[in-house]
This record gives structure tokens, C-alpha cells and sequence, in this order.
């Protein structure tokens, strides 16, 4: 028998949001809501919270470990936002975002810089 993979059977892990994260997530939050209107910003913050929520607290493999940074980068879709995580198998800790257009500037990141 093949064993299911539906994400209900699979418990998800706990996911710690850093000040760090949290704090770059409303700047960007607060640009969009200058340049875009508050609804789609809100939007937005919604789909990176909720992908976070559901998706990588029961699934953070989607991704491979950046070989630099030996964290995981991921570009969450129909946003502008890439996420930095890592996990083990309890937890999920989400470091920062950065704007998708920034995926060059990822050797500046240091992970010794985040703030929980």
C-alpha cells in the first residue's frame, strides 16, 4: 500500500517568526500599501502568512538548502517576497524576506544579524 501523502496526515511543525522577519515583512507591507493601496498589500502579507502557515510548516523540504547560506530561499508565488528559513523536524524558522528583485543581494545577508 503506497502511504498518503495528503497534509493532513503530515503534523506540522512549529514556525518561529523572527523580529527580523517580522519587521522587514510590515516595511515591505507598508511600501506596497503607499504604491499599490492597502488591500493588495494585504493581500500579499496574507499569502506569505498563510504559505508559511500551511505550506512549509508541513512541508520545508520544497526547496534545496542555498549552498552559501545553507539555508532555504524560497520565492513564495504571486508575491514579491522570497523567504530565508530553516527547519528541522519540530520547527520551522523563518529569519527574513527580501523582495524578489533582491535575490542578487543574498551574499550580504548574514543570519548572525537576525533578532528573535
Amino acid at each position: 500500500m503506497t502511504p498518503s501523502h495528503d497534509d493532513d496526515a503530515v503534523p506540522p511543525r512549529r514556525v518561529m517568526y523572527s523580529r527580523t522577519f517580522r519587521e522587514q515583512l510590515a516595511d515591505f507591507i507598508e511600501q506596497g500599501e503607499l504604491k499599490h493601496g492597502a488591500r493588495l498589500a494585504a493581500e500579499k502579507e496574507r499569502l506569505v502568512l498563510d504559505f508559511i502557515d500551511t505550506t512549509l510548516s508541513r512541508t520545508p523540504a520544497l526547496k534545496r538548502r542555498d549552498a552559501k547560506l545553507n539555508l532555504v530561499v524560497y520565492p513564495v508565488s504571486n508575491t514579491p517576497f522570497i523567504v530565508i528559513y530553516d527547519f528541522d523536524d519540530e520547527v520551522v524558522r523563518v529569519l527574513t524576506c527580501l523582495l524578489k528583485g533582491a535575490g542578487n543581494r543574498l551574499g550580504d545577508f548574514d543570519p548572525a544579524l537576525v533578532e528573535w
